[in-house]
């Protein structure tokens, strides 16, 4: 069972609504196992990365939606949220012409975008 998403990032400041929109779409997606609608919000929905998020009877979307229950981190480029477990969710921010997507998940903290999560909160 998925809760909710947070509003609001680690400092209390609410999340723009271009942000909010694909965060609550991803975490939907996931907690729903619709694949295919987390596909139109993924920047690179390829058949290797899909197949990783179905690995294991969807175990990994179950950690996707998780994560976005998570206070994000705000930043220039978008939002990073971090579990606590080392996964970690990384949405563009977009443009006026093109909504914001999931750049990255990973269930390991060995990605680039880790940094931002120790230095945030260290575990």
């Amino acid at each position: 069972m998925c809760g909710a998403i947070r509003m609001v990032d680690r400092t209390g400041r609410p999340i723009a609504e271009q942000l909010v929109v694909p965060v609550a779409a991803v975490h939907d997606a996931a907690c729903h196992r619709d694949y295919e609608a987390l596909s139109e919000w993924m920047e690179n929905p390829s058949g290797t990365r899909m197949a990783e998020l179905r690995a294991n009877d969807g175990a990994p979307l179950t950690i996707l939606a998780q994560t976005l229950e998570g206070a994000a981190i705000t930043d220039q480029g978008g939002l990073t949220y971090c579990h606590p477990h080392g996964a970690i969710a990384v949405f563009s921010r977009g443009t006026p012409a093109h909504q914001g997507q999931l750049t990255v998940f990973t269930l390991t903290g060995d990605n680039p975008m880790s940094a931002a999560c120790y230095d945030a909160s260290p575990r």
